[in-house]
């Protein structure tokens, strides 16, 4: 994958943007915890690093659609290091560090949109399956390493200091990604065939395009699974601290997860095969919240430590899940689609998030976590056998023109569409 030069700039261009971002989460941590001596508003800071994802994947990861996705990214990327570089400086009131934090947060998923539709349009579909598996392994090696010497480097830069150096990572990918990414061919915005018009009873829309397919349906459900997969990371600290754990373990059991996605990732992607990947990706989402179990019985760390980190390795079923979504999706349209499910996996990964720490406060952190599992492998298996997810929504029928991802046509409403995938052994 390195030898492809469109996927070596933007790779190397994301590792160190994402340790950059580890450094600025806790620089704002500190940063803000100096100024108010309050743990409320320093969760709420941190909260604020990934909740305008949200909004950002709805409304503007379609900016990606209707310009050179190259332009978007380095757009992008040059406003949140102006953005970072502005939150360094000293005496910002809190109301405007939070602001600028607001509006850098919210255009990563308009350039992880376009990126994502970038390398799809210049790889081939293995190629981008590959790649999908090294950016994921990268992204979590690059968290682990971002939060393991961020306290370090920040106890020598001080908070401002750790601020701009994120800032100098973004003007260092919008450097790399301006002169040395080559121009990708332009996606336009595409219409209905005229002779299609009658086919279809709703008109054009997100909706169609996401929900009408059964297999689209299911892999979306499978990404947005992760919601019960990060609740370890989320109660690391109350759990270690129920187990008695040290502090350096706590950071060990934080690191666990994404240890074992990026060894995960690379296992998924050297042995799964191409007929099978789909029913890998799925058995591996139903086992993926099964080790997690072990934690109810405040096991002793090391045995904790390992059960995570085999959870983590199977949740890297989303190298599986991610590329197949966006192989599924029209190019026209590729930004605005994935923004939209990337703005679900962050509202779903924070409502994990919060009612487990609820359910933290009732049961205690391991049993939260052990119930957490439970539910993801539970949800797993009915997105995987059950019926919810047979029949596409009343009224909606699928897009003639638009094709899967081995260039199979869809077919035109919903009942060739259940007898067509009800008879494939890959869902």
């Amino acid at each position: 994958m390195l030898r492809q030069r469109p996927f070596t700039v933007a790779y190397l261009a994301e590792a160190q943007s994402i340790a950059g971002d580890q450094l600025a989460r806790i620089a704002l941590s500190v940063l803000v915890f100096d100024r108010t001596n309050s743990a409320g508003a320093t969760a709420l800071t941190y909260a604020l690093t990934f909740l305008p994802a949200i909004l950002g994947g709805v409304l503007a990861a379609r900016v990606g659609d209707r310009h050179s996705r190259r332009a978007v990214m380095v757009g992008c990327d040059v406003a949140r290091a102006a953005l970072f570089a502005l939150m360094a400086i000293g005496g910002l009131p809190l109301w405007v560090l939070g602001t600028l934090l607001v509006v850098a947060v919210f255009l990563g998923p308009v350039f992880a949109a376009s990126e994502v539709s970038y390398l799809a349009a210049v790889l081939d579909p293995e190629r981008f399956r590959v790649g999908t598996g090294l950016r994921l392994m990268t992204s979590q090696v690059a968290q682990v390493g971002g939060f393991a010497v961020g306290g370090v480097i920040i106890s020598f830069l001080n908070p401002r200091g750790g601020l701009l150096v994120d800032a100098a990572t973004y003007a260092v990918s919008a450097v790399a990604i301006g002169l040395l990414l080559p121009a990708p061919p332009r996606a336009t915005p595409t219409t209905p065939l005229a002779e299609h018009a009658a086919e279809r009873p709703v008109p054009w829309s997100n909706r169609s395009l996401l929900w009408s397919r059964l297999r689209v349906r299911r892999l979306i459900a499978l990404c947005w699974l992760a919601g019960f997969f990060v609740i370890p990371e989320g109660l690391a600290v109350p759990f270690a601290a129920e187990i008695h754990a040290t502090t350096t373990q706590a950071g060990l059991l934080l690191a666990a997860v994404p240890l074992g996605g990026a060894i995960g990732a690379i296992a998924l992607v050297r042995t799964a095969g191409g007929a099978t990947r789909e029913t890998i990706a799925a058995r591996m989402a139903i086992a993926a919240g099964l080790p997690l179990l072990v934690t109810a019985f405040e096991p002793p760390w090391g045995v904790a430590l390992l059960a995570w980190a085999v959870s983590g390795a199977l949740a890297a079923y989303q190298v599986e899940v991610n590329s197949l979504i966006v192989n599924r999706l029209p190019a026209a349209r590729r930004s605005q689609l994935l923004g939209i499910i990337g703005a679900g996996l962050v509202g779903a990964q924070g409502i994990g998030v919060v009612a487990s720490g609820v359910l933290a406060d009732w049961w205690g952190a391991g049993m939260a976590v052990a119930v957490g599992g439970l539910a993801g492998s539970v949800v797993a298996a009915a997105v995987r056998w059950g019926p919810a997810l047979r029949r596409p929504p009343r009224g909606v029928a699928v897009p003639a023109i638009i094709r899967d991802g081995d260039d199979s046509p869809y077919e035109r409403g919903s009942q060739p569409e259940d007898q067509a995938i009800a008879g494939s052994s890959a869902n």
